[in-house]
């Protein structure tokens, strides 16, 4: 029996992460009524460092197979 996931699984977690970083970042950005110049500075940069610590992650899993 092999561990290994298959790519819709990983898939999966790529955008639900991505999902949740979205939708966390429209009730902040509601809550704090920023101006919507600063709210696309801000989860550009949330969604540029999700992005790279998803990557970090993936590509670690990999190197372990």
């Amino acid at each position: 029996m092999s561990n290994r996931t298959s790519h819709w699984e990983d898939t999966a977690f790529f955008v639900g992460t991505l999902l949740l970083t979205a939708g966390g970042g429209l009730i902040i950005q509601a809550a704090l009524e920023l101006p919507l110049v600063y709210a696309k500075l801000l989860w550009g940069g949330v969604g540029m460092v999700w992005g790279a610590v998803l990557i970090r992650v993936w590509l670690f899993r990999e190197r372990g197979r």
